[in-house]
């Protein structure tokens, strides 16, 4: 029987999660369990868990959004009792086994509660006042201070599995202090027994995502935990006490962290580096974004380049997020850098800006991918050879876009912009772009997009949420939307095409406010939030015709349309004179409608649903037209291009 099940969530960290494994060994003879969630996209970690050929490793992949991950471990667990934990988290063995004897002999309460310690990456202990205060508060345990401080340390709770679902367990839909919450909501119903001892260490540094600063993040934060309270006087100190936590990490992690960046590139001294030997072309890419679980056509035509160039070329990708991290994604190396402040969608990091001016010498080249204002700034007044991929013009206010453009013109005619890339001809012609360049047309280069084919891809039935394929069992000829919650998608069409279609079925899978939150009462539509790997392969396989209602030409080009052509499911389109009408060419591979008509759109979709003859004819000729124009080594061409260059 297994006593304790272990949930450890674990996503492109091998580093920590070797020493996880190895602390395994030292519950030979103990009655647990660790199951590790992993993303279906992990291939290192799942190689590591299964290489470690232990009976007591589980391994399970996450279904979902990523905050899902410790519930979907729960509900796997095979444990009377679940302990949550980290991936660099980790125990301090004799007080930890001294406490698993006190829960083997008492045996029957509902939730253990001990001390944890925080250490940084070299494993020296660090916030020691905090951890003192903590243990304090925990030994005087009160479950009113506890809605005023979370001085519960969640790796060093041991919760019985139904008492967990019971009150509710970690809720997927709060990003931050998933935890807190829980343990607020038991605490209303089960008194804890509390073990006097130090069980387990938690590592936190700057790369801490629980530890990131976001304003947002606290509104919420105290608007959740003052639900707990009906006094005034308490949600008073609530207030106080969250007030102070947003002072004291705003300058904990934004001032003084700056200050300590600014002051260790004053005295920054470059060391020898080995890895010049490597005769590799170093390029780095530099996007505002690059989120692994919401990625766009800027990320995917990164990976695809990188997927092509089979190590030959050494990638580094640097980009803003919610917390510093690194990490190796295929062949890139990904540093992620602190958001401090977004200017007119600009994103801009301090820790960004003096990595960039420390490695500036490191890079062949620098592949910047535009438009990003604030970066461009930056290598304005920097010598590196610059690649430029021009994305879309910019979209917005006229009077901020006109600035820009301004500043603009004068970058891209740089001696140093050695390459502008452009999705395709037709968007260049009728660009922005091609009006400010001063007779450097010579600069241009049209990259061809090619996607690596997944298509006979071997899918993991176990990680397609029963609803989906339900849905796909009792519907037929399903209008599938996927997108990510930008301006520019088509989010009126979609919703008209809802509410008048009653006869059509519809995946919709859109993290949209204004589509999810659409009153819709007829069982033919589905709201999936995001779509894992193995859920959108099977739902490209199984649809019947693809929407892609974009409106306007931030779409430059639309990489879920090339998917779509290469699993065989037509489009149907805005003539936007953009990439999209090269991928799609009009009742050929699928249907493009002039003008921004949506009741013409939702006309085609009427049609297409009736006519499965010419449905049928759109899907072969979208299958050809990814082989002929859209695989994998369409990027040759770029890498010729480099090597000319570097010469």
């Amino acid at each position: 029987m297994v006593k304790i099940s272990f949930i450890i969530p674990t996503y492109l960290r091998p580093d920590a999660l070797k020493q996880k494994i190895s602390e395994i060994n030292l519950f030979e003879k103990e009655e647990v369990e660790f199951i590790f969630v992993i993303e279906r996209d992990d291939e290192n970690t799942y190689k590591l868990l299964i290489e470690a050929e232990n009976k007591k490793i589980r391994i399970i992949f996450n279904k979902g959004i990523h905050t899902k991950s410790f519930f979907n471990g729960a509900e796997a667990a095979n444990g009377k009792y679940l302990c949550f934990m980290g991936d660099d988290d980790y125990f301090l063995p004799d007080n930890f086994f001294s406490a698993l004897k006190k829960i083997n002999l008492d045996g029957d309460r509902e939730w253990y509660i001990a001390g944890g310690i925080y250490y940084d990456q070299k494993k020296q202990q660090i916030r020691k006042i905090i951890t003192n205060l903590k243990f304090l508060l925990l030994k005087n345990y009160n479950k009113n201070a506890l809605t005023l401080v979370n001085f519960i340390m969640t790796p060093s709770v041991i919760i019985k599995k139904e008492t967990f679902f019971e009150c509710g367990g970690f809720k997927s839909e709060y990003k931050y202090a998933q935890d807190y919450y829980c343990w607020l909501e038991v605490s209303k119903k089960y008194e804890p027994e509390i073990i006097n001892s130090f069980t387990t260490g938690a590592t936190f540094d700057d790369t801490t995502y629980s530890g990131s600063f976001d304003f947002k993040r606290y509104i919420e934060y105290f608007k959740k935990i003052s639900k707990f309270q009906e006094n005034f006087i308490l949600n008073f100190l609530q207030f106080f006490t969250t007030a102070y936590i947003v002072f004291h990490n705003f300058f904990l992690k934004t001032i003084f962290r700056s200050i300590k960046k600014i002051l260790g590139l004053i005295f920054y001294k470059r060391k020898n580096d080995d890895s010049k030997l490597n005769k590799s072309q170093k390029i780095l890419h530099l996007t505002r974004k690059f989120n692994l679980k919401e990625l766009g056509g800027i990320e995917e035509g990164i990976i695809q380049l990188s997927n092509y160039s089979q190590n030959k070329f050494e990638f580094t990708l640097y980009a803003c997020g919610e917390s510093n991290k690194s990490f190796k994604y295929k062949n890139i190396n990904v540093k992620i850098f602190k958001t401090n402040f977004i200017l007119f969608n600009s994103h801009f990091s301090f820790d960004l800006f003096f990595e960039i001016l420390k490695k500036k010498k490191y890079f062949n080249f620098i592949h910047l991918h535009s438009p990003w204002p604030t970066i461009e700034v930056i290598f304005y007044f920097l010598k590196n050879k610059v690649i430029c991929t021009y994305h879309a013009d910019v979209i917005g206010k006229k009077f901020l876009s006109n600035i820009y453009y301004v500043f603009f013109k004068k970058f891209i005619n740089l001696e140093k912009i050695k390459l502008i890339n452009i999705s395709t001809k037709k968007y260049y012609l009728s660009s922005r772009l091609k009006k400010l360049l001063n007779n450097n047309n010579e600069k241009v280069f049209f990259q061809k997009m090619g996607i690596e084919d997944i298509s006979n891809f071997d899918i993991k039935d176990e990680l397609i949420r029963p609803e989906i394929k339900e849905f796909y069992e009792k519907k037929d000829k399903i209008a599938l939307f996927f997108g990510r919650d930008r301006h520019y998608k088509g989010v009126e069409t979609i919703k008209y095409l809802l509410k008048k279609n009653n006869e059509i079925n519809f995946l919709i899978s859109s993290t949209n406010p204004e589509i999810n939150n659409l009153k819709i009462n007829n069982n033919n539509v589905l709201h999936i939030d995001k779509l894992n790997l193995d859920e959108k392969i099977f739902v490209l396989k199984n649809s019947y015709i693809h929407l892609f209602p974009s409106s306007n030409r931030a779409e430059s080009l639309g990489i879920a349309l090339i998917e779509c052509q290469m699993f065989g499911l037509p489009s149907i389109i805005y003539e936007l004179e953009s990439g999209t009408n090269v991928v799609i060419e009009n009742d050929v591979n699928g249907m493009i409608v002039k003008d921004y008509n949506i009741s013409e759109y939702s006309n085609k979709l009427s049609y297409i649903v009736k006519e499965e003859t010419k449905r049928d004819i759109l899907s072969k000729n979208a299958r050809i037209n990814y082989v002929n124009n859209f695989t994998l080594d369409m990027h040759e061409l770029y890498f010729n291009k480099l090597n000319d260059l570097n010469v």
